[in-house]
């Protein structure tokens, strides 16, 4: 494993750049699925629709599967990862 310091600094840049756009379309985002969801479940009770859990069940375990073959490809790519983290965790701090 050979550190490379180009590749350090691409990955912090690409880190800041990526969690800071993340950061502010995440509020809306979230703001977007629990509207959804309020109304998934206030038409359940209203007795117009009948949501199925277990398709949620369903979707989450694909998203979880997901997540996990990202952090393998991470670990390859270990000294750029690192980076991103750093670069990452710096744009959370930033407002």
């Amino acid at each position: 494993m050979e550190f490379n310091l180009i590749q350090m600094s691409a990955g912090l840049l690409a880190g800041f750049a990526i969690t800071y756009a993340f950061k502010k379309l995440f509020k809306i985002v979230l703001l977007i699925l629990g509207l959804y969801f309020l109304s998934l479940l206030s038409l359940e009770y209203a007795g117009y629709i009948t949501v199925n859990p277990n398709l949620f069940d369903t979707v989450f375990s694909k998203v979880l599967h997901g997540f996990q073959d990202f952090f393998n490809f991470l670990q390859q790519k270990f000294p750029v990862a690192m980076s991103a983290l750093i670069g990452s965790i710096v744009a959370i701090k930033v407002k």
